[in-house]
């Protein structure tokens, strides 16, 4: 918990004295307190987490998968340390939090959604790039649209329709923006396989893609801005762990 807490009290200090990174232009002005409070949940969130309050973890978080966890499963193999590596916000109601989370076993990192849903910050739990989305439940079209109108802007070398249907939020190198590479390819195919509503104005979604015939899944962030179903290109939602064991050999 006070790794948590520091980390926190060191965020906030960065909010006060430098600031974020910029923000992409929403229509809402994203205000100090929005970034205080979808840090919060995330910090509360992995607070939770790690001393196996499962009713606290439900409280900050939504969950995209079957969530089946009880205090002992939990217990049996609990999170030891946590730190949020990155924040950003992307709007006033979307921030991208990526985290560093240590177990007994093994060492994940993840990059996750922040979303504000009626009036409460919650941390999208349960996004894995290694389990597909499935799309539970009628997606508007106007969605589907903007994620294809994204796509399309990028096979047929079409700069307009990047920068309208697609978000770069920066701080970034370019080689991980997961898009780019289509940008430059000799061939570029998708497909979207599944697109989930997280909150009114926030979605995400697992586009399949096939760059010079390399075959790639991975799960984007999709968000209403100025009207228009945007994709954020440059963090997608990636999930990956290495293993640990008892005894790590620490390098001077």
């Amino acid at each position: 918990m006070n790794k948590i807490f520091i980390s926190l009290l060191c965020w906030s200090i960065i909010l006060f004295s430098c600031g974020f990174p910029q923000n992409v232009g929403a229509e809402e002005p994203i205000t100090i307190s929005a970034r205080n409070n979808a840090l919060t949940a995330a910090v509360n969130y992995l607070s939770a987490k790690k001393n196996c309050q499962i009713d606290k973890m439900e409280q900050f978080s939504l969950q995209i998968l079957k969530h089946d966890e009880d205090e002992r499963t939990c217990q049996k193999h609990q999170l030891q340390n946590a730190e949020v590596t990155d924040y950003i916000m992307a709007s006033s109601d979307l921030a991208l939090v990526s985290t560093k989370l240590d177990y007994p076993d093994k060492i994940v990192v993840q990059t996750s959604p922040v979303v504000k849903v009626s009036g409460k910050w919650k941390f999208v739990a349960g996004i894995n790039n290694h389990q597909p989305v499935v799309t539970t439940e009628k997606v508007k079209p106007e969605i589907v649209n903007g994620i294809n109108n994204y796509l399309n802007s990028i096979k047929t070398a079409n700069q307009k329709g990047m920068d309208m249907y697609g978000k770069k939020l920066g701080g970034v190198e370019e080689e991980q923006d997961g898009m780019l590479a289509a940008t430059k390819s000799a061939s570029f195919e998708f497909n979207v396989a599944a697109v989930k509503m997280i909150a009114e104005t926030v979605a995400i979604t697992s586009i399949k893609t096939k760059i010079n015939g390399k075959l790639n899944e991975q799960v984007y962030v999709v968000y209403l801005e100025d009207n228009k179903w945007k994709v954020i290109s440059d963090r997608f939602l990636l999930t990956a762990s290495i293993p640990k064991n008892e005894n790590p050999v620490k390098v001077d």
